[in-house]
C-alpha cells in the first residue's frame, strides 16, 4: 500500500543491484547459464538438465528468455540465401524474411515488400552469393538491381510446382481424355453361349460339369456371370 498524502516525507523505493536486470527475478549469472544450456537443446530437456544441477525452472521460462536474446549475426559470414515474403495480416499486409540456406536459420525480417526497400536492405549484405527465390518478378528485380550478376535459383517448393504443372499440361495436350485398350485375348464362341441367359439348357449343363469337378458354386457363377443363388 502507498501513502496518498503527498506531504507525507515516507518514500517507498527498491534498492537496484547491478548483478540484476530491473525488475527481473534472476541474476544475471543465472539468466546466462539457462541461456547456455539450452541454445542447443529443447527446452523440455534444458529444463530438466537444470533442475539436476538444482536450478527450477520451467520450459515456457526457458522459451521467454530465448525470445529475448538479441541474436547477433556477422553480414560478411552470409553468401547463401532464401528469400521470401510472410503474411504479417493475410491479404492485406506482407513482409520479406531471409534465411540462411545453410544453417536453416532466420537472418533478419522486415515489415515490408516494397521493391526500394527490399533493394536497400539486401544491399546491407554484400558478401552475398546464391538467392533462392519464388517464381516472382519483384524478387527477381531486385536481386538484379542490388547484386547484378548474382546467381539466382528456385526454391524447392515452386521447382515441384512449376514441373508438375509443365507434366500435366503436356500430358492433356499429347493423350485424348478417353484411351480405348482393345481386349487382350477374345473369349471363345462357347463361353459366349453360356453368358447368354437364353441358352439355359447349354447352361445348366455346364454347371453340372462343374460341380462334379468339384467346383465350388462361387466359382461356377463367376464363370457364367450369374448370382450364387441363380446357380
Amino acid at each position: 500500500m502507498f501513502c496518498s498524502n503527498c506531504k507525507c516525507e515516507k518514500k517507498t523505493f527498491s534498492e537496484c543491484h547491478p548483478f540484476v536486470e530491473n525488475n527481473g527475478k534472476k541474476t544475471r549469472r543465472l539468466v546466462q547459464n539457462i541461456l547456455f544450456t539450452s541454445a542447443q537443446l529443447s527446452s523440455v530437456n534444458a529444463a530438466k538438465i537444470l533442475k539436476s544441477n538444482s536450478i527450477e525452472v520451467g520450459k515456457s521460462s526457458i522459451c521467454s528468455l530465448l525470445k529475448k536474446m538479441p541474436s547477433i549475426m556477422d553480414k560478411s559470414s552470409v553468401k547463401k540465401v532464401c528469400v521470401d515474403d510472410f503474411a504479417l495480416r493475410k491479404r492485406f499486409l506482407y513482409g520479406t524474411v531471409m534465411v540462411d540456406l545453410e544453417s536453416q536459420k532466420i537472418i533478419d525480417l522486415i515489415p515490408t515488400r516494397n521493391t526500394n526497400e527490399v533493394k536497400e536492405w539486401l544491399s546491407k549484405y554484400s558478401n552475398i552469393e546464391v538467392i533462392s527465390r519464388d517464381s516472382a518478378q519483384l524478387y527477381a528485380n531486385v536481386a538484379e538491381r542490388s547484386h547484378p550478376g548474382i546467381i539466382q535459383v528456385s526454391d524447392r517448393f515452386h521447382i515441384i510446382k512449376g514441373l508438375t504443372e509443365a507434366i500435366t499440361k503436356y500430358m492433356i495436350r499429347t493423350f485424348p481424355a478417353r484411351i480405348e485398350i482393345p481386349a487382350v485375348s477374345a473369349e471363345a464362341d462357347e463361353i459366349l453361349k453360356l453368358h447368354n441367359i437364353n441358352n439355359r439348357k447349354e447352361r445348366v449343363s455346364f454347371a453340372h460339369q462343374k460341380r462334379s469337378e468339384n467346383m465350388t458354386v462361387n466359382e461356377i457363377a463367376l464363370l457364367l456371370h450369374s448370382s450364387v443363388k441363380t446357380v
